[in-house]
């Protein structure tokens, strides 16, 4: 990747615009998801974001941030996330055109007559495949990839920066933004509470059992901007952030 696009990429990034530009894609993706959720546009983003990151590992600052333990987990989860999401918003718009009735009955009745399974043996034998799946890769992974371990504490020689494990990395982004520990606390309880609300928030009757976006526009724009809010902060902790917890471009130098 040329210089100069990485030295514009890290004067761009700042908190400030991270944060604007994550929930701008968020919007487009939400707006055009009819466009995004087609099958070849789902394989040229993901051929564009690996041939990105290809590009971006010949970089040694960036290579020496993202083939960190923590951060390769950071990355298998990004790429299970973006998969799973496009997954369930492809099926959603296809609920949404039947709950519109964009769809024909004689093709809705066939899809449902198809789509009609007995819990046993087809559900729970692809949830025993699925399990044996996940167990082998995690098994595979642990012997392949060491887990990121240090030395015992020593006061005399403190990290800087001192980072939690990758899955508490968005709560110490979060403490770090509201500055008390007892801000962070509270704002970690009012989101647990608000996602046990959400279900009593979205009560219409016509849509249960049925995932779907049009008929509850409301309770799934929170949901998921709740979810990829997390997700960013993760992110942003695990890759932008540096000495005495500043925030770094992702081939900025950093230097404790």
């Amino acid at each position: 990747m040329p210089e100069a696009v990485k030295a514009a990429i890290d004067d761009a990034l700042t908190p400030a615009t991270a944060f604007l530009g994550w929930f701008a894609t968020l919007a487009v993706l939400y707006l055009g998801r009819r466009w995004f959720v087609r099958p070849g546009v789902a394989v040229f983003l993901l051929i564009l974001s690996l041939s990105f990151l290809g590009a971006s590992l010949g970089d040694r600052q960036f290579a020496a941030v993202a083939l960190t333990p923590d951060a390769v987990a950071v990355w298998v989860m990004l790429y299970l996330l973006a998969f799973f999401t496009w997954l369930a918003t492809a099926q959603a718009v296809q609920n949404d055109d039947r709950w519109t009735g964009l769809a024909s009955e004689e093709a809705s009745a066939a899809e449902q007559e198809r789509s009609m399974a007995p819990v046993w043996p087809d559900l729970v034998a692809s949830e025993i495949v699925c399990a044996s799946v996940v167990l082998t890769l995690v098994l595979a992974w642990s012997l392949a990839v060491p887990a990121p371990l240090e030395q015992p504490a020593n006061p005399a020689l403190t990290p800087n920066p001192a980072k939690a494990p990758w899955y508490f990395l968005g709560v110490q982004e979060m403490l770090f933004w509201l500055g008390q520990p007892s801000r962070g606390v509270a704002a970690l309880l009012l989101a647990v509470a608000a996602l046990m609300a959400l279900p009593y928030v979205d009560r219409g009757p016509a849509t249960a059992g049925c995932y779907t976006i049009r008929p509850r526009r409301t309770v799934y724009l929170l949901f998921q901007s709740a979810f990829w809010l997390t997700v960013l902060l993760t992110v942003v902790g695990i890759f932008l952030r540096g000495a005495d917890w500043g925030f770094f471009g992702p081939y900025r130098i950093r230097v404790p």
